[in-house]
């Protein structure tokens, strides 16, 4: 209507008057004769201003409100959309401040009449009124005739501060119009206006006037003032009487269910407090005394009406205000004991069961005031302890719980800011938080992290969780070193949140690190900071400015470098630098800038840095500071190189401490749940290393390797990444300490299968390393060291205790070769052409330290046979690397039984010699590595060292430096303790010289004639089965000067049980003769004659291979006998191998013979034969007593025959009679049948 040009100045005053009228409506509406007088009544007993609306009342108010919002809003378009309604509205929306009735509307008028003036201004009119040509208009003269009837006080103060006022209002517009600003000036000018009036009466009187005006109006914001006006005039009096009707007049006159309206009956209370402190206590106190006997109304509520538990509520959580600001306005030195009260008798824990969040926000600005209160008392000088403050927090704590029936909306939101705030408060006064109670408060202010992003989280929330970190930062200690652990505790809980894998979560506690990082800069480095902090906790005083004493503040608390543990602090939030958020990514260069430039700020202890390391780490600061202002906005992907920049820039200002600090924390880096993020880690960590690794010290290096181990198997998606670093800090630092942690490694996972779920599966670490380039070979040597060096445990070892008992058998020893052992599977199992090329270079120590180490597993293989089993395995798998098929089938079938018998020599011989046939060009080198293994403890050891040397000196070149040391190695070695290595030993030499090396027969043959009289039966064995192959090539000249000396040896072995030992003895025998020659001739043919009895009882030995060497035996003896019948003898083609021979016939032949040519040897052949009977074969009894029988009957000399017949014949009597065999009594009664017939001839 007003923009079409209905309405005009003169017929629509009316209408606009109307709606106006309409606006002065409200839902509470009081009518002004419900409050003629400005004395309250009396309160009722429960003095809760409660009250429910009748149905059709409620409805009454609803249509009311909706008409007043109808009518508001057609005024405001009016003034501020239709140009042609100026007209109308202006001056005339003046006379409407005026009437009381329309009091209630006066926000509105005003409004209206802003826009008008705001239209005006703008198009540059002048704004006047012509008094003349209206009526009714206010004038502003009518103030200044009103000044005679106030205290002149008053009107000199206004003129002073009236143009404040004024000022303000025109130089803000309505956006930037702040309401609490506005009336703290109206309250600040009324409290000082009443401090000028001396005058007692005229304040109450005042106060009175002020009292009618709660009629007047029922919008909430402008009823907390009139409190706030109240209770400053209360503050003004003295009459207590008076105080106490006032204040009960503004607890019935507010609406507790309205947050302003509480808030600002509290700020009224509070004011009170200032001067009339016990009044207000006393007052409320009642108030709860009564709420608390109607408890059990409350009880009942809950289940009959719970939407009335919400006004009790509201009245619990003024309650609560007013005790907060009655604490906060109170002279301090009263209130310490007021406060103890309060808190001491569980006042506050009887409002912890409020259930609306208003209601909680009410309790806890009540303690945040509490805590403020103390704070204040402190600084004016009263200084004491808040003894029950813990038991306040736990009440924060509770209050800003989330219900599990609600979601998180804005006014839960709220109440955990304002929780925040209070806790802040109280961790700022005394005493010093305890770290449980910190620990507490940090659990639950923690968990605003794990907001989801869905919900709309302010951010304010996080901006008092930040203050409250850094309050609890700043009354940490009293010195540097105490505030730095406390940052650093701190960091510690929020690096669980800056890893999340959820971004929103990272952001905030990214956010939360950075602005803790520059409190805590500005805190101990005043002056330092040069980047933009916000927010006013960024640049709070010292803990000496916000001490309760007071005191002034005092100088910065410097904190040791290495309080600041910027090694980990630095690898802690590399991840964060190629974060998927580039937000993230800035915020983490920035952290890392502060931590960097604060270690700078530190001082060094031992004097000034040089001048070039100074500008070198100056020159560092300004790279990270160029780099993370580069870098802001920038999502271009090249994340890794601004990554390794940050690392060249921090790492020349990492001190030795700081880089093991850093590489120490690397697990939590490369587990990051962020992939990209881990891998940027795992790029910075071996950038670390390659710079640095060189400086490691091997203790440190252990601790990093073990870390990495774990943090594979933590992530083993990543696992390859993880152990590519392993390798670079292998590479890089010192290898072998790497190599001996991945052993240990492999010794735990065979320990305890549980510690498989902890550690990097052993298999993969081997492979990284072994794959590489570079460790492959020196990793292949370390693994064979191990083996080649490991102890092992014995049998007697065993004994002592239980195998399983650490304490009594060394176990650990015994695992780590058998982890080596496992190490070197997977080296050979995984092979490619790395490995491959690292086994060849190695060939040689690869193969003896395998076939050592089955010698060193013998002594345990009563104990467990699984290392055995890993051997042979391994000894597969070598062969298959190497390509050679023969090695391995040697083992194959039966290689457990093989080794594990006696006879295990005999399958490392064969082993080693499969290894020389395929790689004639390596026996060199092995025989080199093996000949100092004959020293070593373990017989065992030593035995395999020399079976591996038998099998290679089949195939050794005939170099004379190789053989010189070996020939000297076996030599020294053939009076072992051990019988096989002096078996193996003389076994090595014989073939040596059987493969034409003749060099060495002195030294050969000298060991054999030494090992002839061996102990051992096997090892007499070996030497008389190799002394015939010797003699074979042997000159005179060795030979002769032992020839008697190899006769009497050889005499003794032809006695020998073993088959093998007696026919080597006769073969030898047969070889040594053609050496009699000379002055020793003689003497060498008593020896023979005293042999001659015994080859030719044994040519009819069981054995062939005894009888087929007697037989050979004989054929080289006889030249020597110069007895041509006995030599045609031997020499027939019957006595040939394999040609059936009548013994009997030869030996009675033989017989006749030697009779004729030596009968003057009878008695030694008699004796012989005599000791033969004592043989432990029959068949050579039997022939011995055939043969004395032959002989005696030949000699044809009574007097010799009956020297020897009382003995031959009782004995031969005996073996008659006696003798299991009837071999041997068939022949011995032939021969006493032989004795008999020629002792009759000789009678006769």
């Amino acid at each position: 209507m007003a923009s079409s040009g209905y309405l005009n100045k003169t017929t629509s005053e009316a209408c606009i008057e109307f709606l106006v009228k309409q606006c002065a409506l409200a839902s509470t509406r009081k009518r002004l004769s419900e409050a003629s007088s400005a004395v309250p009544e009396k309160p009722k007993a429960t003095e809760m201003p409660v009250s429910i609306p009748a149905k059709k009342e409620l409805g009454g108010q609803l249509r009311s409100l909706e008409l007043r919002r109808v009518c508001e809003t057609g005024l405001l378009l009016l003034a501020g959309t239709v140009p042609a309604a100026e007209v109308i509205l202006w001056p005339f929306l003046l006379k409407m401040l005026m009437p009381v009735e329309y009091t209630a509307a006066l926000d509105t008028v005003c409004k209206c009449i802003t826009e008008v003036l705001k239209h005006k201004r703008s198009r540059g009119e002048k704004v006047s009124i012509d008094y003349s040509m209206t009526s009714n208009i206010p004038e502003p003269e009518i103030l200044d005739d009103l000044g005679p009837i106030f205290p002149t006080a008053i009107v000199l103060l206004w003129e002073e501060e009236i143009p404040k006022l004024k000022a303000y209002i025109s130089n803000i517009d309505v956006a930037s119009w702040q309401q609490i600003v506005w009336e703290d000036m109206i309250i600040h000018l009324l409290s000082d206006a009443l401090g000028v009036v001396h005058d007692p009466e005229w304040i109450m009187s005042f106060g009175n006037a002020l009292a009618t005006h709660y009629n007047l109006y029922d919008d909430n914001q402008q009823i907390s003032l009139l409190h706030r006006c109240m209770g400053t005039v209360l503050q003004k009096t003295d009459n207590e009487v008076y105080v106490q009707r006032m204040i009960t007049l503004m607890y019935q006159r507010s609406d507790v269910s309205n947050k302003i309206n509480r808030g600002g009956l509290a700020t009224a209370m509070g004011l009170v407090a200032s001067a009339h402190l016990d009044t207000v206590l006393a007052k409320l106190r009642r108030i709860l005394d009564n709420h608390k006997r109607n408890g059990f109304l409350r009880f009942v509520l809950h289940f009959v009406k719970p939407q009335k538990i919400r006004a009790v509520d509201n009245v619990f959580a003024t309650l609560a205000l007013m005790y907060g600001y009655t604490a906060s306005y109170a002279p301090s030195s009263g209130i310490e004991a007021r406060i103890e009260i309060l808190v001491g008798s569980d006042m506050l824990k009887g409002f912890l069961k409020v259930k609306a969040q208003a209601s909680k926000q009410a309790v806890l600005s009540a303690i945040n005031l509490l805590g403020q209160a103390v704070i204040k008392a402190a600084k004016n000088g009263t200084v004491f302890p808040l003894k029950k403050r813990d038991i306040m927090l736990n009440y924060i704590i509770s209050l800003m719980e989330k219900d599990e029936k609600n979601s998180l909306d804005i006014e839960l939101q709220h109440t955990q800011e304002m929780a925040l705030d209070a806790c802040a408060t109280l961790v700022s006064v005394n005493p010093k938080l305890t770290s449980k109670m910190r620990d507490s408060v940090l659990q639950a202010a923690f968990g605003f992290f794990t907001l989801p992003m869905s919900l709309a989280v302010s951010d304010t929330l996080f901006t008092n969780l930040t203050r409250f970190l850094c309050t609890i930062l700043l009354t940490s200690g009293d010195d540097g070193k105490s505030r730095a652990m406390q940052l650093q505790f701190l960091l510690k809980r929020l690096d669980e949140f800056a890893s999340s894998s959820m971004e929103y979560e990272r952001e905030r506690a990214v956010r939360t690190v950075l602005a803790l990082l520059q409190y805590y800069r500005a805190l101990c480095f005043p002056g330092s900071c040069y980047v933009g902090c916000t927010g006013s906790y960024m640049h709070l005083r010292s803990s000496s400015d916000t001490d309760q004493s007071g005191g002034a503040a005092g100088p910065a608390l410097l904190p040791p470098r290495e309080a600041l543990r910027l090694g980990e602090r630095i690898v802690a939030f590399l991840p964060r630098c190629t974060d998927v958020s580039p937000v993230i990514r800035i915020l983490a260069g920035q952290i890392i800038t502060i931590l960097c430039n604060m270690v700078m700020l530190i001082p060094d202890p031992a004097g000034a840095k040089s001048t070039d390391d100074s500008i070198e780490l100056s020159l560092a600061i300004t790279a990270l500071q160029d780099l993370t202002d580069s870098t802001k906005g920038k999502t271009d992907g090249s994340e890794v190189n601004v990554l390794q920049r940050v690392v060249d820039a921090v790492l020349n200002l990492l001190n030795y401490t700081e880089v093991v600090a850093a590489l120490k924390g690397c697990k939590i880096a490369v587990c990051d749940k962020v992939l990209q993020s881990a891998q940027g880690a795992m790029s910075a960590l071996t950038q670390i290393i390659y710079s640095r690794g060189s400086q490691l010290r091997e203790g440190d290096i252990c601790k990093i390797a073990r870390n990495l181990f774990e943090a594979a198997a933590i992530d083993c998606d990543r696992h390859q990444g993880i152990l590519a670093v392993v390798c670079s800090l292998a590479e890089h630092s010192v290898a072998k300490v790497v190599f001996s942690e991945i052993i240990t490694a492999g010794e735990i996972e065979l320990v305890d299968d549980l510690d498989k779920r902890k550690l990097c599966r052993f298999e993969k670490i081997i492979l990284a390393i072994s794959h590489h380039e570079k460790l492959s070979l020196i990793f292949l040597e370390y693994v064979v060291d191990i083996l080649d060096h490991a102890p092992v445990f014995k049998e007697d070892d065993a004994e002592k205790g239980n195998i399983s008992d650490h304490l009594t058998f060394p176990m650990s020893l015994c695992q780590r070769s058998q982890a080596a052992t496992l190490a070197l599977q997977e080296i050979l199992r995984g092979a490619n052409d790395t490995v491959k090329q690292a086994v060849n270079q190695c060939y040689p120590r690869v193969l003896c330290c395998l076939l050592l180490r089955i010698g060193s597993i013998q002594e345990s293989i009563s104990i467990d046979m699984q290392p055995l089993r890993d051997m042979i395995t391994t000894i597969h798998v070598f062969s298959e690397t190497v390509e050679n098929d023969d090695m391995g089938k040697v083992l194959f079938t039966d290689g457990e039984q093989r080794l594990s018998g006696e006879r295990w020599t005999e399958a490392v011989e064969e082993v080693a010699s499969n290894s020389a046939r395929e790689k004639p060009e390596e026996v060199t080198n092995m025989c080199t590595l093996l000949w100092p293994a004959l020293e070593r403890q373990h017989d065992c050891q030593r035995a395999a060292a020399a079976a591996a040397l038998s099998g290679l000196v089949q195939h050794c070149e005939n170099t004379s430096i190789l053989l010189g040391s070996l020939v000297e190695a076996l030599t020294a070695h053939t009076s072992d303790e051990s019988s096989t290595v002096r078996l193996l030993c003389v076994r090595s030499l014989v073939q040596m010289i059987k493969r034409g090396v003749t060099a060495f027969v002195p030294e050969a043959l000298n060991v054999i004639v030494a090992l002839l009289e061996d102990k051992e039966d096997e090892v007499a064995n070996a030497a008389v089965c190799g002394l015939s192959p010797v003699i074979q090539v042997a000159s005179a000249e060795v030979v002769y000067p032992m020839l008697l000396n190899l006769c009497l040896r050889l005499s003794i072995l032809q006695t020998r049980h073993l088959e093998s030992t007696r026919a080597a003895a006769f073969e030898a025998l047969g070889s040594v003769s053609k050496f009699a020659t000379g002055v020793q001739l003689g003497t060498f043919m008593e020896q023979i004659h005293k042999i001659l009895p015994r080859l030719v009882f044994h040519v009819n030995d069981e054995a062939p291979s005894v009888s087929l060497a007697c037989k050979n035996a004989l054929r080289s003896i006889s030249p020597l006998l110069h007895a041509q019948d006995i030599r045609a003898l031997v020499n027939l083609r019957t006595f040939e191998f394999g040609r059936s021979m009548e013994y009997d016939d030869f030996v009675k032949e033989f017989v006749k013979h030697l009779v004729l040519q030596f009968r003057d040897k009878v008695d030694i052949y008699v004796s012989c034969a005599i000791q033969a009977f004592e043989s432990p074969w029959p068949v050579i009894q039997a022939n011995s007593a055939y043969f004395v029988g032959c002989l005696l009957s030949r000699v044809r000399d009574a007097v010799s025959v009956a020297h020897y017949v009382p003995q031959v014949s009782n004995l031969l009597m005996k073996m008659t009679t006696s003798s299991p065999s009837a071999l041997v009594r068939a022949k011995s009664t032939l021969a006493l049948s032989q004795i008999m017939n020629e002792m009759e001839v000789l009678n006769t």
